[in-house]
């Protein structure tokens, strides 16, 4: 498994919102009255075949989380920049053009590499939350389907799936808002980074910053963050 993964990000990024994404999609077994039925349903194969059934998730999930990432990445960017029921809630978010980035990632990554892997956090935990916003997403359309197609009204089985479809819509809205915030931070810390150290200039005359100085302003901005 340490293997397949070959670092945190991966995990973190893709396998962890692309399992939850299918287990989303589990849902849609109309031989589910009600949310809660998955439990028992799933619960004799998760105990008889804990490990194999795990990776086996991880790993497709891990494939379904790369090839969503895109999806995930635009609608933070897209809902939580310019919906405006979101923007009453958070100031306006604004991103820097591509190239732009690209610039600053290659400074910061060969010139402050101890700087770079802290903002590399910061872009881990909003692939997490918007790929976790995305699966909220999916399962909101699930229980909309379920609700609405697969069971028969009046029954405590509609109450299930209108809650089903609550908790889904409201891990979509904090996955975006986490996004947009941790995006922020990691795009604040790219910034700062070049600006305080003077990284144009230094790349110009091929310096880049002492490790134990970069540990420090590292451990300063942490302080500073929380």
């Amino acid at each position: 498994m340490n293997k397949f993964f070959k670092t945190t990000f991966d995990f973190f990024s893709y396998a962890i919102p692309g399992s939850a994404i299918i287990i989303a999609f589990m849902f849609c077994d109309t031989s589910l009255q009600e949310p809660l039925d998955i439990i028992p349903k799933y619960a004799e194969i998760i105990v008889e075949e804990g490990l194999q059934f795990t990776l086996a998730l991880l790993v497709a999930g891990y494939l379904v989380g790369f090839l969503v990432y895109p999806i995930g990445r635009r609608l933070y960017r897209l809902v939580g920049a310019n919906i405006a029921w979101l923007v009453l809630c958070w100031p306006n978010k604004t991103y820097d053009p591509g190239a732009v980035v690209a610039k600053r990632f290659t400074l910061v990554r060969e010139l402050a590499p101890v700087n770079f892997a802290y903002i590399e956090k910061w872009h881990m935990h909003a692939a997490l939350s918007h790929g976790l916003a995305l699966a909220g997403l999916v399962g909101t359309g699930v229980g909309i389907y379920r609700k609405c197609c697969t069971v028969a009204p009046p029954t405590l089985q509609q109450e299930g799936w209108i809650w089903f479809i609550a908790i889904s819509l409201l891990i979509t809205y904090l996955g975006i808002e986490r996004a947009v915030t941790f995006a922020e931070w990691a795009q604040n810390d790219l910034k700062e980074t070049i600006s305080k150290y003077g990284l144009n200039e230094r790349a110009k005359n091929g310096l880049s910053i002492p490790p134990t100085v970069a540990n420090s302003a590292t451990a300063t901005d942490a302080t500073e963050g929380e």
